[in-house]
């Protein structure tokens, strides 16, 4: 024994040197050793070193107070031997803050004597608690192994803010690389120490109400530097940039830079989403893919005034629509979103309009909304198309809007799609059955730079009853154009009163002078229901009750009215109109025609068989003149003309009768020929209301037998009565 001590001993004591220039790291240490005698290995020193402090500036500035160590070594030998190793601290420090209290390790490792180095191969480690870098942990536990030289695989436990977690880690002392994985729980207020590690305070964009769920992985370039971390994690209740997430859950990826959420789902109440996020922490900027069922609005917070500027008007009552969404942008630059969304829905509400079912596909800026397809369903209608609105940002209203649509919904319901201003232009127009409707243009809106402008062009085609202006038809077919104030109907074809109607009108000017010009036919209609929509038409804008048409055409007629008519007149007043037209009577009923019936009283008017009536006619505001009325039939004829006041209902007419001047009766020739003098000269003036009009000889037979024999030079006497002269009658 003493011999091998005395060959080890320079070697030992060089060893104890370098031991001793080591220990001037320490304050105030202490070494105690206890030998026991070893056959082989001369003797085993029981080691006990303890010191105040220690420093080691080349381990990130170590500090170390109160250690204590033990350790069992051979004196003697080359061998390597295990040698376990115990060790607390009071406190650890580094120069870049990390600290750790109260802790102990338990080191299983070898010793080579030779070299007086030692090597750990596994550490039982504990801390009372670690914090570094605004983070905190307590209770920290856990094995630290040595895989290979300068690699080693570490697993800990412990407790950060009241939550548990666990880590994995490998690590390569030499190239300073490492491999970290957590699980566990990270408290909100962890939010603030990671915003300062990464130089972003991420709560501006989001912030947790609960702990965060994680499963990460993270990993360290040489020189400890970050990478990135990867993962999963879940959370509830979340501020997202000012919109509440009530859970989410998302594998991550971020590199310090670059935030990714993959698979990511997200409830928002009944809301749900799920797809991708992408965040740019450098720049700003971001993007969501998502599919879901997500109401617009809830998701406001993310972008400008401009976004519940557009969506308030799109209401979901029953359930949040079924939605595709790609947004793209930059935080706090609301004017660089981009947004093209897919959404369908059962009975929404768009512009207060409510659909059965409605789908759009919208490409959306900031102050571009353009709806690359929209369609929609109410009933057994339906409407599709497109349309484009561009918005003033500084003004927060919209400047221009350019559509397209057909649809066979009805038409105040596919209009009120585009917005009021839309609405109102089909204000006019009203169908019994929805129509099928051609429409396209461009509005201008209040801020547009051009002014307010609208430009449309119409095509429509109803079947069954409509209205234009409250004026009744049926069967319209037409195409329209609209410049600003003036709307051009081209092409009308319509049925009214069993005939068909064509023709063209302009209507005009501010509401308060709205004018209407028009030019239009009417062919084969039947009289009766004619007179019955003018009358009823005439008195409603008036306020006034409907006339009878009996007073005016009594029992089923069977007549027929062709008409042409051009006039025009300020849009809201039917007395103001001025035009010309002609019109022709048809039927063998003719007779029964109040004005013409009248007659009867002087003729038998079956037996003068009336078929056709023919004038000309000029509106003139309140009054109608006709300059020519001729009345024709098998064998008899009426010329006249008169006026007719549309205010009143007044009439004030002349006719001359020429009865049998056509007969091809051999006994009614003759009588016709006795009685020429009288036909010739038989002239009746009408006045009165046209309900009740009152007649009387202008010159008749009573006027002609009186200028027999009448003095020469005395003026004929006016008629003394309405009452006719018995010697007329058959």
């Amino acid at each position: 024994l003493i011999e091998n001590i005395a060959r080890q001993y320079v070697p030992l004591s060089r060893q104890l040197l370098r031991a001793a220039t080591e220990l001037a790291a320490f304050e105030q240490p202490q070494l105690q050793a206890t030998l026991r005698p070893s056959a082989t290995r001369g003797a085993i020193a029981s080691v006990s070193l303890s010191a105040r402090a220690l420093t080691l500036p080349n381990l990130r500035g170590l500090q170390v107070q109160e250690l204590r160590a033990s350790l069992d070594l051979p004196l003697l030998g080359d061998v390597v031997e295990p040698s376990p190793l115990k060790l607390t601290v009071g406190e650890l420090r580094t120069s870049d803050g990390a600290v750790a209290q109260l802790v102990h390790a338990d080191v299983d490792g070898s010793i080579n004597p030779a070299h007086f180095y030692y090597a750990p191969h596994t550490i039982q480690l504990t801390a009372n608690e670690v914090s570094a870098r605004g983070f905190r942990v307590r209770g920290l536990s856990g094995e630290v192994r040595s895989k290979a030289p300068n690699q080693w695989a570490i697993d800990l436990i412990g407790l950060c803010l009241e939550s548990s977690f666990a880590v994995q880690a490998q690590a390569d002392l030499a190239e300073k690389t490492a491999e970290v994985d957590f699980q566990g729980a990270l408290m909100p207020d962890l939010l603030e120490p990671i915003s300062a590690e990464i130089g972003h305070d991420v709560r501006r964009w989001i912030n947790f109400g609960e702990p965060v769920v994680l499963d990460v992985r993270a990993r360290f370039q040489p020189g400890w530097k970050f990478e990135r971390v990867t993962g999963r994690l879940a959370v509830s209740k979340v501020d997202a940039y000012h919109v509440s997430i009530d859970a989410a859950k998302a594998e991550i990826d971020f590199d310090g830079r670059h935030f990714i959420a993959r698979h990511a789902t997200a409830t928002l109440g009944e809301n749900q989403a799920w797809g991708s996020f992408e965040q740019d922490l450098s720049t700003l900027q971001f993007r969501f893919l998502l599919e879901g069922h997500l109401r617009p609005l809830e998701i406001g917070g993310w972008f400008g005034p401009w976004w519940p500027d557009f969506f308030q008007h799109f209401q979901f009552p029953a359930a949040p629509p079924s939605a595709s969404v790609d947004v793209q942008g930059r935080w706090l630059a609301g004017y660089e979103t981009t947004v093209f969304v897919y959404a369908q829905s059962t009975s929404p509400i768009v512009r207060d309009t409510a659909l059965d079912y409605g789908r759009t596909i919208m490409f959306i800026r900031p102050n571009f909304f353009d709806a690359l397809e929209f369609f929609g369903t109410r009933g057994s209608g339906e409407v599709r198309g497109s349309f484009a609105r561009t918005i003033d940002l500084v003004r927060r209203d919209w400047s221009e809007m350019t559509f397209e649509l057909e649809s066979t919904m009805e038409l105040k319901t596919g209009a009120g799609l585009l917005g009021p201003e839309m609405s109102d232009r089909f204000e006019p127009f009203g169908f019994v059955q929805a129509p099928r409707v051609k429409a396209s243009g461009r509005l201008d809106g209040p801020a547009s730079p051009r002014g307010v402008h609208q430009s449309m062009e119409i095509e429509a085609q109803g079947k069954g009853g409509f209205s234009v202006f409250a004026f009744p038809a049926d069967d319209l077919s037409f195409r329209a154009s609209l410049r600003d104030d003036e709307l051009t109907l081209h092409e009308i074809q319509a049925v009214f009163a069993n005939g068909n109607v064509s023709g063209r009108a302009r209507i005009w000017g501010p509401d308060e002078r709205r004018q209407l010009s028009f030019d239009a036919t009417l062919l084969n209609a039947n009289l009766r229901q004619a007179v019955t929509s003018i009358s009823t038409f005439a008195a409603t804008k008036r306020g006034r009750p409907a006339a009878n048409a009996d007073n005016f055409l009594p029992g089923k007629s069977q007549i027929t009215l062709d008409l042409a008519l051009k006039a025009e007149g300020r849009f809201d007043d039917l007395l103001s109109y001025k035009g010309t037209g002609n019109a022709v009577l048809k039927g063998a009923e003719l007779g029964e025609v109040r004005l013409l019936g009248l007659l009867s009283d002087l003729l038998d008017f079956t037996a003068l068989r009336f078929t056709t009536a023919r004038g000309i006619f000029e509106v003139q505001g309140k009054k109608v003149t006709f300059p020519a009325l001729s009345v024709t039939g098998a064998n008899s004829a009426i010329e006249g003309h008169g006026d007719y006041m549309l205010e009143t209902g007044e009439i004030d007419f002349k006719a001359r009768v020429f009865p049998f001047q056509e007969s091809k009766n051999l006994l009614q020739s003759v009588v016709g020929v006795v009685l020429m003098p009288l036909s010739t000269a038989l002239e009746v003036k009408l006045t009165g209301p046209i309900s009740t009009p009152a007649w009387a000889f202008v010159i008749g037979p009573t006027n002609f037998l009186r200028n027999l024999t009448q003095p020469t030079g005395t003026e004929p006497a006016p008629p003394t009565s309405s009452t006719p002269s018995p010697y007329l009658k058959r």
